[in-house]
């Protein structure tokens, strides 16, 4: 896309940035929907991102990246930790049958 103007300019930045706020809202919908913080849980990024992108496309939802979400992430004050097997995060766990509590 070629930019001619500072108008052009301006709506082309906002509305990339209104975009990023509508997939990072729809990645807060997804954590207050099937996460939850636990202190005695950990779960890997892997499948954290692979629940998350398939949500998305179940949802037909536009996802962010791998580094976006782990960068949402940290930006929520998450914790994580590197082990041999890749990266964990800590004190957060998927919702599973019969787990009600909210983040």
């Amino acid at each position: 896309m070629e930019i001619k103007n500072k108008e052009e300019f301006k709506e082309y930045m906002d509305k990339n940035v209104e975009s990023i706020e509508a997939i990072r809202e729809t990645a807060f919908l997804f954590f207050k929907k099937h996460c939850i913080l636990r202190n005695d849980q950990t779960i890997s990024n892997k499948k954290l991102y692979q629940s998350y992108e398939l949500w998305c496309a179940h949802n037909a939802y536009r996802k962010l990246s791998n580094m976006e979400f782990v960068a949402y992430l940290h930006n929520l004050g998450a914790i994580s930790k590197h082990k041999k097997d890749g990266g964990h995060w800590i004190g957060l766990a998927l919702k599973t049958a019969g787990v009600t509590e909210e983040i």
